[in-house]
């Protein structure tokens, strides 16, 4: 039977299996389901993912709208959000129900290879940047190996996340209008080409690389002095504890980047616009001040560290359920 390694996103929020890579002496089961990730059971993980980020997806759009009203309004006009429950409300008002939503679509077909290559890289870098004879990496190579799972993944999946943010902020921050995903693409590259579906990628790769490595480094280095139970099981609650701490410090460390990231994605829809990443911090930082790199940290921190966590006790509980 062959062991493999399957991980589904929800806006940072990610149930994961994994499992290490091994083969035996006999393949009847992997013969009978050549693809593992198109299993019963992966769908039915696929399913959750996608059902746990659609429970968060109003706060993922607000902090996007959060994020980019400043440069999407024209003018001296007010800001049109200026509270969490004022803008919940008024998305409801004025778009309805699905207004919570919008996004959510390509952020669900952004589940499957987003994170699975993320966790995918990240323990096939294990043992590569591991030293001569150490039985697990040092933080600073869990650092660098969560930095670079970070970076392929993200530069793998860049467009589908790019289309989310322009579907996003249809409506009251911009008049363009899509009918849905694949619109959003033809339309992107009939008016700005296949290099505006990756518009914003720089500050994304620059902040994803301390997100994504920061997670892994202070789950994987606090997790080792969990206390254990009569099995020798590492106790679930101390987990949840970790993954917590360690989603706080990497969204905190990323944050200005993911801002700046949508801003990019955005930069031909809106009236102020910037033309490189420099330019974009001395913009933002005169017109804004320091607080301006971090709009919308509040709603977004409201679903991203909990949801680390999440990420990591679901990814311990379900190896070992594939492990017993």
């Amino acid at each position: 039977m062959s062991h493999w390694i399957i991980s589904l996103e929800y806006s940072h929020l990610q149930i994961t299996v994994m499992a290490t890579s091994y083969k035996a002496a006999t393949t009847t089961e992997a013969a009978a389901t050549p693809l593992p990730f198109l299993s019963k059971d992966t769908k039915h993980l696929l399913i959750a993912g996608c059902a746990s980020r659609t429970a968060v997806a109003p706060l993922e759009r607000l902090k996007i709208l959060y994020q980019v009203q400043d440069v999407m309004k024209r003018g001296t006009e007010p800001k049109q959000y200026t509270g969490m429950v004022q803008s919940l409300r008024k998305i409801m008002v004025e778009e309805g129900w699905r207004g919570m939503f919008k996004g959510n679509g390509a952020n669900c077909v952004r589940v499957f290879p987003y994170t699975a290559i993320q966790f995918a890289a990240f323990e096939r870098l294990r043992p590569v940047l591991a030293e001569p004879g150490a039985t697990d990496l040092s933080p600073l190579r869990k650092l660098l190996a969560g930095s670079i799972a970070g970076v392929v993944s993200v530069a793998l999946t860049y467009p589908l996340d790019f289309i989310r943010a322009r579907i996003t902020v249809q409506g009251n921050l911009t008049t363009q209008h899509y009918n849905g995903i694949l619109h959003a693409f033809q339309v992107t590259i009939q008016q700005e080409g296949v290099k505006g579906l990756y518009r914003g990628m720089s500050p994304t790769i620059v902040g994803i690389a301390p997100y994504v490595g920061l997670n892994f480094m202070v789950f994987e280095s606090l997790r080792q002095n969990a206390p254990k139970d009569e099995f020798g099981r590492q106790d679930m609650l101390y987990l949840l504890g970790c993954g917590a701490i360690a989603g706080a410090c990497g969204q905190s460390a990323a944050y200005p980047f993911d801002l700046m990231r949508r801003r990019f994605q955005l930069n031909t829809l809106s009236e102020k616009q910037y033309t490189g990443t420099w330019d974009a911090v001395r913009s933002i930082y005169q017109s804004e001040g320091v607080v301006g790199f971090y709009k919308g940290l509040v709603p977004n921190s409201v679903k991203v560290i909990p949801s680390i966590a999440v990420m990591f006790v679901t990814n311990e509980a379900l190896k070992r359920y594939l492990m017993e």
